[in-house]
């Protein structure tokens, strides 16, 4: 997690409040799981966090060993949150585009954008508003990056922390 991916959440933590602790929960995960994996790394005798042997979990390994991956997954990560600030202001809401409210994707805009929507204070508009930011569309469509990033946190946090935990155990 760089500084300023921390910042942005840290900015998003107070231009949604309701959401703060999900920011903060989200820059603790990203930095205890690489520093816990970087650490695991370490006291195992690895030469870098970034090779994996067979232990670990596939997808964590994936995702150190193909670059293309891991990129898409840190910029799917960027331009969600990246999104989610631009939502908050009115002087990007020209930049819209046309939905079918009716159709699935529309639906999923409209419900993606109702919780950050700051001119309604997150009620359901779509209905009244036929149109989406498209920084919605952004988001929507890099939710998938983002939410694959956070499993593989999640599963890095919880592999490094049980090799930590053995280590330790041999080491009493």
């Amino acid at each position: 997690l760089g500084c300023c991916t921390a910042a942005l959440l840290g900015i998003l933590g107070v231009l949604y409040p309701s959401k703060a602790q999900v920011c903060i929960l989200l820059q603790a995960l990203d930095i205890g799981s690489h520093w816990c994996h970087m650490y695991a790394s370490l006291v195992s005798g690895g030469t870098s966090h970034k090779v994996l042997s067979n232990h670990h979990n596939w997808l964590v390994r994936s995702y150190y060993s193909n670059r293309i991956f891991m990129g898409t997954c840190c910029v799917s990560c960027e331009l969600l949150y990246l999104s989610l600030y631009a939502m908050h202001f009115s002087v990007f809401d020209e930049m819209s585009m046309q939905v079918d409210q009716h159709s699935l994707a529309g639906s999923a805009f409209c419900w993606l954008s109702a919780p950050f929507d700051s001119a309604t204070g997150g009620a359901h508009h779509c209905a009244a508003k036929p149109e989406v930011s498209v920084f919605v569309l952004f988001a929507f469509i890099s939710l998938p990056g983002f939410i694959i990033k956070q499993i593989i946190n999640v599963i890095q946090l919880v592999q490094s922390m049980n090799g930590l935990w053995l280590h330790d155990l041999k080491n009493m």
